[in-house]
C-alpha cells in the first residue's frame, strides 16, 4: 500500500499481496501513484464491505 522507504507505516495492517505486473506497474509504471491509489481503495472495500453501505 505505502512503502515503508516511503513513511509508510511498519505494520501488518498495511501489507497486501499483489502480482508481479502491478508491483512493477506501482513502482515503474508512468501511472504507478494513481494505480496504487486504486489497488487501495479495492483492497479497503474487500476488507471491509460495510464500508460502501455508508458512502453517500
Amino acid at each position: 500500500m505505502y512503502r515503508l522507504s516511503d513513511g509508510g507505516p511498519d505494520h501488518p495492517e498495511h501489507v497486501a499481496a499483489i502480482c508481479p505486473n502491478c508491483h512493477a506497474r506501482i513502482h515503474r509504471g508512468v501511472d504507478g501513484i494513481e494505480y496504487n491509489e486504486i489497488l487501495i481503495e479495492k483492497i479497503l472495500n474487500k476488507e471491509d464491505p460495510l464500508r460502501m453501505k455508508y458512502v453517500y
